[in-house]
């Protein structure tokens, strides 16, 4: 891949009582608007998929790309479930939840190509970032510590 930073940024949101919406982003790369906007775009086009709805969040974990042409960005989207921690009714236990890495719209053809195993990182390197969110750890080191993390994975593709 090229020498620049590859990475503009991570956006981790969930599907709560408001509706989708990011929850924690790391760096600050775009407007307030426009990560917003990327939450509920990554959220819609993942969730308009037959299979979500007939499995429950935790089950279903997979991923997409998505043009994100207002940040003049690409973003890779991880699309899985966390635990409602505390559980509110009615919303189901269980919350549909995304990842979504927003890549320079430069880097296209090298994040399509290496998706499967970007995706792959992700379900190793995530599966204990919601629970410490949950745990109201809820800071920008924890997206600090993965941001680094996957700038050190990109370079070893």
């Amino acid at each position: 891949m090229r020498e620049k930073n590859r990475l503009n940024g991570i956006i981790l949101s969930i599907v709560d009582e408001r509706g989708p919406h990011p929850r924690i982003w790391y760096p600050d790369f775009a407007p307030l608007t426009q990560i917003h906007n990327s939450a509920v775009k990554s959220f819609s086009i993942m969730i308009g998929d037959k299979s979500y709805r007939e499995k429950s969040p935790s089950d279903l974990t997979c991923f997409g790309i998505l043009p994100f042409p207002d940040i003049k960005a690409i973003g890779l989207i991880h699309f899985s479930g966390v635990d409602s921690l505390p559980h509110k009714k009615p919303l189901p236990r269980e919350l549909p939840a995304t990842i979504t890495l927003m890549f320079d719209e430069s880097y296209r053809d090298e994040v399509c190509k290496n998706s499967p195993q970007i995706h792959q990182f992700l379900e190793r390197e995530t599966k204990a970032l919601w629970p410490s969110l949950q745990d109201k750890k809820s800071d920008t080191k924890l997206l600090s510590k993965l941001y680094n993390k996957l700038l050190t994975f990109f370079n070893s593709l």
